[in-house]
């Protein structure tokens, strides 16, 4: 998958699911098993709406630029972002937070692969620098006067 697509495959849905959450949080909540959300959920909830709406905008702004080491640490944050949610949900789920599998087993495949997706793109992206072929020319005059 080229680095174009798979920055406009992955905004897509992070654009749809921040905005889910941005604006209907406790119907969010419920899907994982939270049956009354306290507002500090809510509000927690909507952060990461924002979050994952930022990262979408960052995605498809630059999905269009050449090759850079920029393009390349966006690809490497979109990777080390996924790796970072991995462990929340299962660890909401193991200390009673959310219930049942699927209250995280989704979303931790979903991490996995597109951390795995970010990290090939990342290693696979060239940096955009041109190395220099030969060194600088250095004067050898002495400065006058």
């Amino acid at each position: 998958m080229s680095t174009r697509r798979l920055l406009v495959f992955t905004a897509a849905p992070a654009l749809c699911i921040g905005s889910f959450a941005l604006m209907f949080p406790e119907l969010l909540l419920l899907g994982k098993g939270v049956m009354t959300p306290d507002a500090a959920a809510v509000a927690m909830t909507r952060t990461v709406g924002v979050a994952l709406i930022g990262f979408a905008g960052l995605d498809l702004a630059v999905s269009e630029l050449p090759p850079s080491a920029s393009l390349r640490r966006v690809l490497l944050a979109n990777a080390v972002f996924q790796l970072a949610l991995l462990p929340l949900d299962p660890w909401a789920c193991a200390t009673g937070a959310f219930h049942g599998l699927g209250s995280f087993l989704p979303n931790s495949v979903l991490h996995v692969a597109l951390a795995t997706l970010f990290v090939r793109a990342w290693r696979r992206a060239p940096s955009g620098v041109v190395p220099c072929l030969t060194a600088p020319r250095r004067s050898t005059a002495s400065p006058a006067g």
